[in-house]
């Protein structure tokens, strides 16, 4: 009777490891939750929303040229001495006056002296409020453009950043499930040792064993404590990546009840898709750089067009500081700019423009072809490691009816106890290979994903 229920005990353990078919359907899978955490307090990809916000202040900047200038402007200046001018007003209306003081019998007219006046004012200040708007000026047009083409580059690339991110936290959830996981296979040939050496104690107590049987039992049993030892600090290691990408506290633990079930099926499903970069970020980011160079061949190409610029001043001046009618002022104008000659600087800058779309365009190309074949490699391997899971299911299962049909042989005497440890081991590694070529799956599908960016966000 024990020994039925110690073998239907046992195959409860082993069998459910064999398929590891990620059922239950019905469950949410935590990973999507976790995905939303880490593209909301990544800290980089937190700078990276610092960039586009400084993009759109650069466009807010580039619009706000668009519009009149107000400020105010105020000076003050005093001298004495250096170059004057010489009024002999005396002179000239000196004999006028005493001519007309001798007519009118009067001194109502006095005399004057001349005038000494020097170029440099006394106590002289001059206030007032400029008002300038351009009026024509085609730099201004395309700088805002070329604003708007660097707020599309800087989001493609932070899309690019975040299609790595959730590639990252993908493949570090699945590499700590697939720890979790490899950590169950060898607790679960621990168990099948613990009963072998049992099987060896009894078989020695009644004289059927030897005693190298139970000692190389004892060295299987410690084998496999050591390995789990390093499956558990795998999984250590693979929780403090995890939490890192994520930015919580290292020492957060993650939810172990996620259902990879649709995961799997997504990746599967891809095998049978072409890639499709179509959709990949950084090939947006450099059509954007394309066009922004473009821009700037544009503008440079618009040297020759005239600048035209208003301005009014409206303010007082004079000395000491006196305000009144006489003091206050108005002043209005246009200033015009029409190159004529710039010893070719400007017919250089326009091959130089024309020159950096060329190498953008080229970089475009370039980045295109890589990518694709990136793409198409990574595709190649996902029906590599699919094909290799289908094939370690295979081997599980015959591994598993191996090492019962070995087990029960061992226990009645019909095969040897090394028999019994490599059906054990042989068990052990088709487990693992399952897990391993299992989670392989999901690891290059999220590659795969991350080279057509289609990975969902």
């Amino acid at each position: 009777m024990t020994k039925k229920i110690n073998r239907h005990r046992l195959a409860g353990i082993v069998l459910p490891l064999l398929f590891c078919s990620f059922s239950m359907h019905a469950q949410e899978s935590s990973l999507d939750k976790y995905i939303e955490k880490g593209l909301a307090d990544n800290l980089v990809l937190q700078q990276k929303n610092v960039d586009v916000k400084k993009a759109w202040y650069s466009l807010k900047n580039a619009e706000s040229l668009f519009l009149p200038t107000v400020s105010f402007q105020a000076s003050y200046q005093t001298g004495a001495g250096g170059r004057s001018i010489s009024l002999p007003v005396g002179d000239l209306m000196n004999p006028i006056y005493t001519t007309l003081n001798q007519l009118t019998g009067s001194e109502k007219f006095s005399s004057i002296k001349n005038i000494d006046q020097d170029f440099l004012p006394t106590n002289f200040y001059d206030a007032k409020i400029r008002t300038s708007v351009p009026i024509i000026n085609t730099d201004l047009k395309y700088n805002r453009q070329i604003a708007q083409e660097k707020i599309e580059c800087q989001q493609y690339e932070v899309e690019g950043y975040k299609l790595e991110l959730v590639r990252d936290i993908k493949v570090a959830y699945y590499t700590y499930f697939s720890a979790l996981k490899v950590i169950s296979i060898y607790e679960n040939a621990l168990v099948l040792a613990n009963e072998n050496m049992r099987t060896n104690e009894r078989l020695l107590q009644n004289g059927k064993g030897l005693p190298s049987y139970v000692l190389r039992s004892k060295s299987e049993l410690e084998n496999i404590q050591s390995r789990i030892t390093e499956a558990r600090k795998a999984a250590e290691n693979a929780t403090l990546y995890f939490n890192f990408l994520l930015n919580r506290n290292v020492k957060d633990s993650i939810e172990v009840s996620a259902n990879l079930s649709t995961e799997f099926d997504d990746a599967v499903s891809l095998v049978l898709l072409p890639p499709d970069i179509s959709n990949r970020p950084e090939l947006k980011a450099l059509s954007e750089v394309v066009k922004i160079q473009g821009t700037v061949t544009r503008m440079n190409e618009h040297y020759w067009v005239p600048k035209l610029n208003g301005f009014i001043d409206m303010g007082s001046q004079g000395q000491q500081f006196r305000v009144n009618s006489t003091s206050r002022y108005y002043n209005a104008g246009v200033q015009l700019e029409i190159p004529l000659f710039t010893g070719k600087r400007n017919l250089i800058k326009i091959q130089q423009a024309q020159l950096d779309k060329k190498l953008a365009a080229l970089n475009l190309d370039h980045a295109s072809q890589q990518i694709a074949l990136a793409a198409a490699t990574i595709k190649n391997n996902l029906a590599a490691v699919y094909q290799t899971y289908q094939s370690s299911i295979k081997s599980a299962e015959s591994a598993a009816s191996y090492q019962r049909l070995i087990e029960r042989g061992f226990k009645e005497g019909i095969n040897t106890f090394i028999e019994d440890i490599d059906a054990r081991n042989l068990l052990t590694a088709a487990q693992l290979q399952v897990n391993i070529s299992q989670y392989n799956v999901l690891i290059t599908a999220a590659n795969l994903e991350r080279e057509t960016g289609s990975l969902k966000k």
